[in-house]
This record gives C-alpha cells, sequence and structure tokens, in this order.
C-alpha cells in the first residue's frame, strides 16, 4: 500500500468520523450521547449559534451551515482522491484565493449587506473545504514523501 494511499485512507476516515459526529442528531436521534461530545469537540472549530445550524427534517446539526460545507467539502475531495491520483502545484496564494467565497460570505453578513442565508454559507464552505483540504493533503504528502509539491 502506497503513503499517498495510507494517507488518504486515514484523512478520509477521520473526515467521515467528523461528518457522522456533526450529524449525529439525523443518524442517531436527538438525544443521544453524540450531541454533548461534538458540541464539547466542534467549540474550538465553530461557533455552534442555534441560528446558524443547519437543519435536515427538522434536526439541526452540530455545527453552523458553512463549517458543515467545509467539513463535506473535505469529505469530497477526500474520496475523489482515493481513486484519482491529481497531485498539481498548488501555492498559499492560491488557497487564499479560493477562501475569497467564505471571505465575502462572511463579511457581506458582518456588515449587514445580507441576512445568514445557508445555502451561501453551505457552498462558501464546500469550496473552501475542496481546497483548503487539497492544500492540507498535498503538505503531508510533501512531508511523508520528501517531494517538493508545494510553491511558496
Amino acid at each position: 500500500m502506497s503513503k499517498r494511499f495510507l494517507l488518504l485512507i486515514i484523512l478520509s476516515t477521520s473526515l467521515i468520523l467528523w461528518n457522522m459526529l456533526n450529524f449525529s442528531g439525523i443518524l442517531f436521534g436527538q438525544d443521544t450521547i453524540y450531541k454533548p461530545i461534538g458540541n464539547f469537540l466542534f467549540s474550538n472549530v465553530c461557533h455552534l449559534q442555534q441560528n446558524k445550524l443547519l437543519f435536515i427534517n427538522e434536526i439541526p446539526t452540530i455545527l453552523c451551515s458553512r463549517c458543515t460545507g467545509i467539513y463535506f467539502g473535505a469529505l469530497l475531495t477526500s474520496s475523489i482522491l482515493l481513486f484519482i491520483d491529481i497531485r498539481k502545484t498548488f501555492n498559499f496564494k492560491q488557497l487564499i484565493f479560493f477562501s475569497i467565497p467564505t471571505i465575502l460570505d462572511i463579511t457581506f453578513y458582518n456588515l449587514n449587506i445580507y441576512n445568514y442565508y445557508f445555502p451561501i454559507s453551505f457552498l462558501a464552505g464546500v469550496f473552501l473545504g475542496i481546497f483548503g483540504f487539497y492544500y492540507f493533503y498535498i503538505g503531508i504528502l510533501n512531508l511523508i514523501t520528501n517531494k517538493r509539491l508545494l510553491n511558496s
């Protein structure tokens, strides 16, 4: 088994578990032990504001819709990379460029240009999750294989 594939299996499994924890209320019922565990673990990465949670069949996720999108985008990318070996050069400037939809969404909301809109926040999060995960993956792969794949 290659180092690349092993890395992707570890990252994909972690993302599956994180996403399952985020959707634990939907998957296992609202009154499970997973919600307090999820609130504790996710409180370091998300504000967990009740009015920004994504609801599916009237059951909320633990994370807000933007953070849910980020984790979903990362899971989507890790799943694709399991089957397709993509190793394009990717630098920090490109990551900043792909973060612009999320930055604009946060800025426009905080400036009261528009109200919090779940689909925009989720899609901006997915976009950041896809490219953020890829940047992270290439960086870790670079460390493991001692190859220079990132340009600063």
